[in-house]
């Protein structure tokens, strides 16, 4: 499948520099699967649910995951931890050129050193060595780091709020390198109002690493690679799936990253056992779903495997045809942007 399929133009005017406020004020397109739209307020999303409805969020907490760096040359070096290897190692981005055995120091007198070894994770990726300072790491992010946004994001917040703007409501369990954007439109007032009408919230963790936002760069989707990503569904939850399918209520996934985490252990929530572990499910078109009914999601970048998600759940024509839609009406584009709801 053409990676050009899935592209589409976007001013960048129409791209989200910060999140409504408040947060349930963003706009709402309701697709529905049988043909019909509607254009609302996040607000009004108990309009579209039915009593019975479960939606399923990604309690994942997103880390303070940029670091700068001095190389003992004296520049300067960005690095994205992704996630925590074998002993003192993580694997993380890096932007600028490093070399097997370079050390680089850092402004934080618990963790004053680091080196990159040669091994890589994946084409995209190193492994930063921390020795003796892991234990200490907590302590360098807590810090030293700075909140991963996006690069097309270009805040003028001071860190401490950015790091509130960046982050669920609901999110307690640390380890994203990214937030789970769909969720991004929920307060606690909205999600008390949808449990009063009788709608029921599960939770999972699924920590985003960096596929959520690497871009596709070859011809064919089919040969693109998806980094892994951590996952944890309690028994409890699949329960609670099971349940929900067999009495024929609807299972909404709010986001890409929880579809992802659903879809792929579909199987083992199906008969009523969670699962802790990796996964790297890739969702193309013609891919068939077995856990979700609907979907609430941002609208993403051109080319993106999120787009390509969406696609599989609407249809590309009409996922397409909905963002041409959304331009046209002047919807705010990507993680700060606006919501969609797919029924």
């Amino acid at each position: 499948m053409d990676v050009s399929l899935f592209d589409y133009h976007l001013p960048k005017d129409f791209i989200a520099q910060k999140s409504a406020h408040p947060r349930d004020s963003a706009r709402l397109f309701v697709v529905e699967r049988a043909g019909l739209r509607y254009h609302d307020f996040f607000y009004n999303l108990g309009k579209y649910l039915k009593k019975g409805d479960v939606l399923v969020r990604n309690v994942t907490k997103v880390f303070p995951a940029r670091l700068y760096a001095t190389k003992l040359t004296g520049g300067t070096i960005e690095i994205l931890l992704v996630r925590p290897l074998d002993g003192s190692r993580w694997e993380c981005l890096v932007g600028g050129r490093v070399k097997d055995g370079m050390e680089v120091k850092f402004d934080c007198r618990e963790v004053p050193m680091a080196r990159f070894t040669k091994q890589r994770c994946v084409s995209t990726t190193w492994a930063i060595d921390f020795g003796e300072y892991i234990h200490n790491i907590s302590q360098l992010i807590k810090q030293c780091g700075n909140t991963p946004i996006p690069p097309y994001i270009h805040s003028s917040l001071p860190e401490e709020e950015l790091r509130e703007a960046y982050q669920t409501v609901y999110a307690h369990n640390n380890g994203s390198v990214a937030a789970p954007t769909a969720g991004l439109h929920f307060t606690d007032a909205l999600i008390e109002k949808l449990k009063h009408k009788g709608i029921e919230f599960l939770d999972i963790t699924l920590h985003v690493g960096i596929g959520t936002f690497l871009p596709v760069k070859i011809e064919k989707a089919e040969d693109h690679t998806i980094h892994a990503e951590y996952v944890e569904i309690p028994d409890d939850v699949a329960q609670k799936i099971c349940s929900a399918k067999s009495r024929g209520s609807r299972i909404i996934a709010i986001g890409t990253t929880t579809t992802r985490g659903l879809e792929a252990c579909a199987d083992i929530l199906l008969s009523g056992r969670g699962y802790t572990g990796e996964v790297d499910i890739f969702i193309l078109p013609g891919y068939e779903f077995q856990i979700i009914d609907g979907l609430i999601t941002n609208f993403h970048l051109p080319k993106s495997t999120l787009l390509m998600l969406v696609s599989a759940f609407l249809g590309r024509e009409t996922t397409l045809s909905c963002y041409a839609e959304a331009i046209s009406l002047h919807y705010r584009f990507y993680s700060f942007g606006d919501a969609m709801l797919l029924l």
